[in-house]
């Protein structure tokens, strides 16, 4: 599911932007000498679907720096799909992403993050695979503003 969704031209820049923001807060918890592991990062995911799908999971106030960087990096996945307009092809009116269109994306990156997973304890080879694209991403745009510049 998720290599398909990853593929679609509405859904790929979605995965990209929520994957951005996994980064984002992987790299605060590096700079405060955490480590997210995909096992952390897939219950992060589980609980924004939930909170999507309008069955929001039982709020528990963090007890560590670890558990706020999730309540953040939760917080920010919720936050992102306001800011995800659509263009509908029939009117042309410009709408924000519907919860179920959100749901699926952030389930296609679950799926994304099961699938790398060998089980093993500590695994973070989802968090690494989805800097390095984030990264990609980043170069490209940077190399694409400055030829738009030149």
């Amino acid at each position: 599911m998720s290599q398909q969704l990853a593929r679609d031209p509405f859904y790929g820049p979605i995965m990209a932007s929520i994957q951005m923001v996994i980064v984002k807060i992987d790299k605060r918890a590096e700079e405060a000498g955490l480590a997210f592991t995909d096992s952390q990062v897939n219950a992060v995911l589980h609980r924004v679907v939930q909170t999507v799908q309008g069955k929001p999971p039982k709020a528990k106030e963090p007890t560590s720096t670890k558990e706020e960087l999730q309540a953040t990096m939760v917080k920010d996945l919720i936050a992102l799909r306001p800011t995800i307009h659509m263009t509908n092809k029939k009117s042309g009116e410009q709408t924000t992403l519907e919860p179920r269109m959100y749901a699926t994306a952030i389930l296609g990156v679950k799926d994304a993050v099961k699938r790398m997973r060998d089980g093993a304890v500590g695994n973070r080879d989802f968090i690494t695979h989805a800097r390095s694209y984030v990264e990609r991403l980043q170069a490209a745009q940077e190399t694409s503003e400055k030829e738009s510049e030149a």
